[in-house]
């Protein structure tokens, strides 16, 4: 006789489930057929980058290196810098699935203080369903051995024509200053002979001078500074000058300064914009460079518009220089520029 097999389970409670997996199978079936494909998302190589000690006014420049994962395009929709010293830069927001690309941050290390220091940017994508928030840093400890004032120059073309600038040397053995130039057309650059600042440092004044004709708007340049010190080959300083015609449209002031003394947070400033014609004046946006100056606005009094300008203080002292960029949109539409210079003691 054959032997009998084994039963496959040994409880009534056992032997009643086997009438759940073909249940269960189908229930399986049925949400994998109907689950949702893989949505684009980003994937970063890393999110945080530590750039070790760097010195001021050496190039910080670091590059974050992505992927889309997903089943689906995605486009990088906007992109904020925490700070105005801080320059993200992307060669394509759109990125297919499985395509790789290149999110750049660089950082204007003269404009900030020495010590440690994070920078982030952050990104939002869309995929035409969902949008998504990345978030990057980049860290670095900086050392201050050469100090420029002002570290990005902002000026009004159509009211001055001469800026100067200030290089010091905190070394004993300071380097020597070869040569300046401008990347902007029309302008010229004269370094003077070498002095001491009152704290017996060596200083040297660079004279900007526009020569020639700029037309209307804002440009963006640099000043380069050559010196024979391999470390501080070449400093880049951030320049932009605005040049403004006559316009419908006036702000009053037209450049604002705010001095926050030692402890105290910065004032705000009144700007009121009026419309040369006497009309209703209604702003359609405001923006600053530097996301630490903030604006808001409210109509009145009368046809005029008021503008609040405000700056979230630093925690070292600082100086700095930025635009605020208002767009009218009655009774023209039109853009105003409105230098805005920040000093923390």
């Amino acid at each position: 006789m054959a032997p009998r097999p084994l039963p496959l389970f040994h409880s009534e409670k056992a032997r009643s489930m086997v009438r759940w997996p073909r249940y269960w199978w189908i229930v399986l079936l049925v949400l994998a057929g109907s689950g949702s494909p893989l949505r684009a998302e980003l994937r970063f190589s890393a999110a945080l980058i530590d750039a070790g000690s760097v010195y001021t006014g050496t190039p910080l420049v670091r590059q974050f290196h992505f992927r889309n994962d997903g089943s689906s395009a995605l486009e990088i929709r906007e992109i904020h810098a925490s700070c105005g010293c801080l320059a993200p830069r992307i060669a394509q927001r759109t990125c297919k699935p499985g395509e790789k690309g290149v999110i750049e941050l660089e950082v204007n290390t003269l404009s900030q203080a020495e010590g440690p220091h994070a920078w982030t940017v952050s990104l939002r994508s869309w995929d035409g369903e969902r949008e998504q928030e990345y978030v990057l840093e980049l860290r670095a400890r900086l050392i201050t051995e050469v100090r420029v004032q002002p570290a990005a120059l902002v000026w009004i073309a159509d009211r001055e024509a001469r800026h100067e600038l200030t290089v010091t040397d905190l070394r004993p053995r300071p380097f020597t200053i070869k040569e300046a130039r401008s990347s902007m057309n029309g302008m010229s650059v004269d370094v003077a002979p070498a002095e001491r600042d009152p704290h017996g440092h060596t200083l040297y004044r660079v004279s900007c001078e526009l020569n020639g004709h700029l037309p209307n708007g804002r440009h963006d340049g640099f000043i380069e500074i050559d010196s024979d010190d391999p470390r501080y080959g070449t400093l880049r300083v951030p320049l932009t000058v605005i040049k403004r015609y006559r316009q419908r449209l006036a702000a009053t002031p037209d450049e604002v300064t705010l001095i926050a003394p030692a402890g105290q947070p910065f004032p705000s400033r009144i700007v009121l914009i009026r419309d040369q014609e006497g009309q209703k004046v209604k702003i359609a946006s405001i923006a600053a460079d530097d996301p630490a100056v903030r604006c808001r606005w409210a109509e009145g009094p009368d046809s005029w518009a008021t503008l609040k300008i405000h700056a979230k203080r630093p925690s070292r002292a600082q100086e700095w220089q930025t635009i605020v960029r208002v767009l009218l949109r009655e009774p023209v539409n039109e853009t105003l520029f409105i230098p805005v210079r920040c000093v923390a003691h």
